[in-house]
């Protein structure tokens, strides 16, 4: 593949991953919420408005970068892709299941003066940001080191 050919390809994929993050960030906050109140056991209550009109850059940017990556990284390899992809995808939502664990668990911790442990929060509290680039650089990760790990063996 010629290089033209190339910064076009990466071009149009960090495109459709902005375009595709514009409508994945509102599910993924819902689900990051959702296991709070699972970890709880509907103890933390959710208060205010939910208003986010634009979905951030940092969240945006980041899923674009993550696309043009994996992209580039599936080009490489020829065999096993759909293997790759499914174990990104797991190691991502197992590392935003764990993320948002750690983070309930400490705001349940701090919270020494609750009432019948009910913890009220607000829906921007929650840094839904870092846990999405945690999560999506974790998962990037174990891609790349299984990538070099490939290219030593062979």
């Amino acid at each position: 593949m010629s290089k033209a050919k190339a910064i076009i390809l990466f071009v149009a994929v960090f495109v459709l991953a902005i375009i595709f993050s514009f409508y994945f960030e509102e599910p993924y906050r819902a689900w990051v919420r959702s296991c709070y109140i699972f970890f709880s056991n509907g103890n933390i209550r959710f208060t205010g408005k939910n208003l986010q009109l634009f979905a951030s850059v940092y969240f945006l940017f980041s899923f674009g970068i993550y696309g043009c990556t994996m992209a580039w990284l599936f080009y490489r390899r020829k065999k096993h892709r759909l293997l790759y992809f499914l174990s990104t995808g797991l190691i991502f939502f197992a590392t935003t299941i764990l993320l948002s664990y750690l983070d309930y668990f400490s705001i349940m911790v701090e919270c020494t003066g609750c009432k019948s442990a009910s913890r009220f929060i607000g829906y921007n509290q929650i840094n839904y940001d870092c846990y999405f680039i945690t999560s999506l650089g974790i998962s990037l990760l174990c891609m790349v080191l299984t990538g070099i790990r490939r290219t030593r063996i062979n």
